[in-house]
């Protein structure tokens, strides 16, 4: 859930913005629609440079949010309905308005300094002073992932924005640090973690420059050195040993610029001990260029999203692993093709029955979706008025010329007309 635009309820600070209040305000309605984990985007305190992703407290709630209290109110709510709360983990980096990183930067003799990643000047043969190596800033690939700091004269590396440095996590205080915060939510009643690019937390010591994949750019897309790193497995084992296998927990990683089998078994496999799921980002890129910058669009077909998941599932299947089913990961727009009806008609297709259609989708996509030519939405309270609908507990899709029915068909191979279960969809608007 998207909590910043999903209801607004007047109890954080900000006027018009989503609060925690108006979540729990819903909470029946998503038991109505089978929900049994709710995922919240980062509610934590922020200077929300990238809508929350930049933390400047971890155990603290962004007052436009509203507080702790409400979160314990949320989680309480949700355990009475037998669902659970999965917090929005971020600590690949941190904002810089976060102590760690205020301390860091105040001097290079602090105890925090190591916390952060942090190296000297490079310069030219014109004596142009240069970051350290030619890694692209992520979201901004024409700059430097590097930024200057002019008051202890080095840079710190900021993979996302110049406001998000990066954590050290070869600081074994850093890694305890994490940990700690891990244990304050699930101690508080969360049941798990979606954790934001936590396959960056490894960087190739020495940070050497990227190829060169995309001439004419100065700085280069630097993900071979920073995604999957060397250590990436030895900590996310630790994190499971010494704190999520201490609680029932249930945890989702987002692993972009990662293809290889190999590396996702690892740490998907059941006997791995490291994370349960992972958004598998073959799927999110698909109108990706893989061979220049992130977002670089390419041409694709709908028949591409069938042999992804046929892929993935038969993957994990046969070597024991966990699959994710989705489309959308934190806002991408990619759900409001959901149901254009070419996509509905592949996806049918699909060898993967009876779940042939597994995409996310918005409470108002219809609305987003101008040349669609079927009408999104949940099914409302009304609709769970039988035992059998009650059970499908999931969204629908409804051919526009076809009214919302009471019951839940179960999806076939053939035919327009019958309703598609979505097992997974985003709310980032309450039900009219």
């Amino acid at each position: 859930m998207y909590p910043a635009s999903f209801q607004s309820t007047g109890s954080g600070s900000l006027p018009g913005w989503g609060d925690i209040k108006g979540v729990i305000s819903k909470l029946d309605y998503f038991k109505h629609l089978g929900v049994d984990v709710v995922w919240l985007s980062p509610i934590y305190k922020s200077p929300q440079v990238d809508m929350g992703y930049d933390i400047a407290d971890y155990k603290d709630i962004d007052p436009r949010y509203g507080t702790l209290e409400d979160v314990d109110e949320l989680i309480a709510g949700l355990h009475k309905r037998d669902m659970k709360l999965m917090m929005d983990l971020v600590v690949n980096h941190t904002s810089d308005q976060h102590d760690w990183f205020k301390r860091s930067r105040s001097s290079k003799d602090d105890p925090k300094r190591s916390w952060y990643h942090w190296q000297p000047a490079k310069y030219d043969e014109h004596g142009n002073r240069q970051p350290p190596n030619n890694w692209a800033m992520i979201l901004g690939e024409a700059h430097s992932a590097w930024t200057w700091d002019e008051k202890t004269q080095e840079y710190y590396l900021a993979l996302f924005t110049p406001e998000q440095p990066d954590l050290n996590w070869e600081n074994p205080d850093v890694r305890a640090a994490v940990h700690d915060v891990l244990h304050f939510w699930l101690k508080r009643g969360a049941s798990g973690f979606r954790m934001d690019v936590i396959n960056h937390i490894s960087k190739t010591p020495g940070y050497p420059d990227a190829p060169i994949t995309s001439p004419g750019s100065k700085y280069q897309p630097g993900y071979k050195y920073y995604a999957n790193g060397p250590r990436l497995h030895e900590w996310l084992q630790a994190m499971n040993r010494e704190v999520l296998s201490k609680y029932d927990t249930i945890t989702v990683g987002e692993m972009p610029f990662v293809r290889s089998e190999e590396e996702i078994l690892k740490v998907v496999g059941a006997k791995r001990g490291e994370l349960n799921m992972i958004f598998i980002f073959e799927m999110v890129d698909i109108d990706n260029d893989e061979t220049g910058f992130r977002l670089t669009l390419r041409d694709w077909n709908t028949n591409e999203i069938k042999k992804i998941f046929n892929k993935w599932q038969t993957l994990m299947i046969d070597r024991n692993g966990w699959n994710s089913l989705f489309i959308e990961n934190h806002g991408m727009i990619s759900e409001t093709y959901c149901c254009q009806h070419e996509v509905l008609t592949r996806i049918r297709q699909t060898t993967l029955a009876p779940c042939p259609a597994t995409a996310a989708t918005k409470t108002n996509t219809a609305s987003s979706a101008p040349n669609s030519s079927a009408s999104c939405r949940p099914p409302s309270p009304a609709q769970f008025t039988s035992t059998k609908a009650k059970s499908s507990g999931s969204a629908t899709c409804h051919p526009a010329s076809s009214p919302p029915s009471t019951k839940t068909s179960r999806p076939s191979t053939t035919g327009t007309r019958q309703a598609i279960s979505i097992p997974v969809f985003t709310l980032e608007s309450p039900p009219v």
